[in-house]
């Protein structure tokens, strides 16, 4: 079974790195775009949360139905060590990325 689970990690890296391959041969521009928008607008909401080990990073309205711009934004955290999921709200028809980290250890 441990064995089985290191498998299953390394086939999901091995997709992971995969698609982001493809998103820079095939999508370069998007990538490039999705990356300075979690620099400018994520990556700063992460730092002011960074002790709780989560937060929630709404996409605009515009791109609430861009599903690649979605899976390169959860692709990049992942990459960069994050855990990130899509979150939609059918009802304001808008999506948002859960990011969650490891939480710094403030006391022992």
């Amino acid at each position: 079974p441990a064995n089985l689970h290191l498998q299953i990690v390394r086939h999901a890296r091995q997709n992971l790195v995969r698609r982001l391959d493809g998103y820079a041969k095939d999508n370069e521009a998007m990538l490039v775009a999705v990356t300075r928008e979690l620099e400018k607008d994520c990556y700063p909401l992460i730092a002011q949360n960074v002790i709780g080990g989560r937060c929630e990073y709404a996409f605009d309205e515009v791109d609430a139905s861009n599903e690649l711009k979605h899976q390169m934004a959860m692709d990049i955290l992942s990459d960069r060590g994050f855990q990130a999921s899509i979150s939609r709200n059918h009802a304001k028809s808008s999506v948002s990325l859960q990011i969650e980290w490891d939480a710094p250890k403030i006391r022992s």
